[in-house]
């Protein structure tokens, strides 16, 4: 309270001398200063504004069913000045511990009466998650055919509506998120993607086009993403080698010069890729090596990173052994994935494709990165040095 009658004093005295563009710029400084944040708040009514954009900034907004649109709504009362502006993120989809509609029309109607109003105040959104959404005409035959649960209760099947209430908000997103959405084919997600023009980072994981690839099924359509200017990471996350999702049809893109980096994140490697089943990963693994081929001659200045993650150490480090020895066991066991996948991307290598590999290392283990190269893997830097892409930029 002392701190809040010193700053009203202070304000009350220097404020003739200062406009309120500077007291915006000061109030900037304090952006993670939560406790100036709200005093400041208290202080002075001119203040309010620059200080709730901070204080709001990170705070998130679910829409997961009905309910959740209800209490979202209910902060618009006269008491919280319209908080719903300056919340900058919107996770949007369906959730397992969340309430499920028990028909389709049922869904339908509280997405169309509930979700627009809501969407139109959200103006301070930049960050969007979609989580288990159908972004389709109509529900794919395989969700409808699925013998084990109803697709109601797993995915939210957005109406024209939602979808155009959503897509008013892509002029100012700058980092979209996709987790299991449904597309119902590459003009549909090349459409939804470009619409993102102010677009910076893109995370996707398990996307669906249309079904998946079947086995031996080629990629024949290339997203033109080339409009996107200021996209600058794409990062693809995919459960296993062998999962057979959109990401391989995602991969082969075409991009701006602008951008930079295009993450593929394996958050486990198939028990094949360790000596199990060896033919079913080597094919998989050549649709990958096509499909980055493809990325590369229609990009030739992206750099690939691919970040295994939850690798299966096995019993290399034996509880007994030192951590010398640990470390050796580790160190050997990477250099030998590092010289199977190169062995694995040869045509994508071949053609001139920069790519690095890393991996999350176990407790008390050092962090390795190689460079997958034509003469084989050369260790490297986490982030390459400027050299290295030299003719890749």
């Amino acid at each position: 309270m002392c701190y809040q009658k010193h700053f009203r004093g202070l304000l009350a005295d220097v404020s003739p001398r200062l406009p309120l563009e500077m007291w915006d710029r000061i109030i900037d400084h304090l952006w993670n200063d939560r406790a100036s944040l709200e005093a400041c708040s208290l202080a002075c009514s001119d203040l309010l504004i620059s200080t709730r954009v901070h204080i709001f900034r990170n705070v998130q907004a679910h829409l997961h069913c009905e309910q959740d649109c209800d209490a979202l709504a209910d902060l618009e009362a006269p008491y919280t000045a319209q908080p719903l502006r300056y919340i900058g993120i919107l996770n949007l989809g369906r959730s397992a511990f969340f309430h499920a509609e028990p028909d389709a029309a049922a869904q339908a109607q509280w997405l169309n009466d509930k979700l627009p109003p809501l969407v139109s105040e959200l103006i301070g959104v930049d960050t969007l998650h979609l989580l288990n959404v159908i972004w389709a005409k109509a529900i794919p035959r395989a969700l409808e055919e699925c013998p084990w649960s109803t697709w109601l209760r797993i995915y939210i099947a957005l109406t024209p509506m939602a979808r155009t209430s959503i897509k008013t908000l892509s002029p100012q997103i700058r980092t979209l998120q996709l987790r299991t959405v449904w597309f119902e084919g590459h003009r549909t997600l090349q459409d939804f993607l470009t619409s993102f023009s102010g677009l910076v980072e893109l995370d996707l994981q398990d996307i669906v086009i249309g079904g998946p690839l079947k086995p031996g099924q080629r990629i024949t359509s290339i997203l033109d993403l080339s409009s996107l200017k200021r996209l600058s990471v794409v990062q693809l996350r995919v459960a296993s080698i062998l999962r057979k999702d959109g990401a391989l049809e995602v991969l082969a893109s075409k991009f701006s010069p602008e951008f930079r980096e295009l993450r593929i994140m394996f958050s486990d490697l198939a028990p094949g890729s360790r000596g199990q089943d060896l033919a079913c990963v080597k094919e998989q693994w050549q649709r990958w090596d096509e499909a980055i081929a493809i990325m590369h001659r229609l990009s030739p200045h992206v750099l690939v990173r691919l970040l295994l993650e939850c690798i299966d150490f096995g019993n290399m480090f034996d509880s007994g052994a030192n951590l010398a020895t640990s470390v050796s066991n580790y160190d050997a066991y990477i250099e030998r994935l590092a010289k199977e996948l190169w062995a694995f991307l040869r045509i994508s290598i071949d053609a001139g494709t920069h790519i690095i590999m890393s991996c999350t290392p176990p407790k008390e283990m050092p962090f390795k990165a190689f460079q997958l190269t034509v003469g084989g893997p050369e260790p490297c830097q986490a982030n390459p040095v400027p050299e290295l892409l030299q003719g890749y930029v």
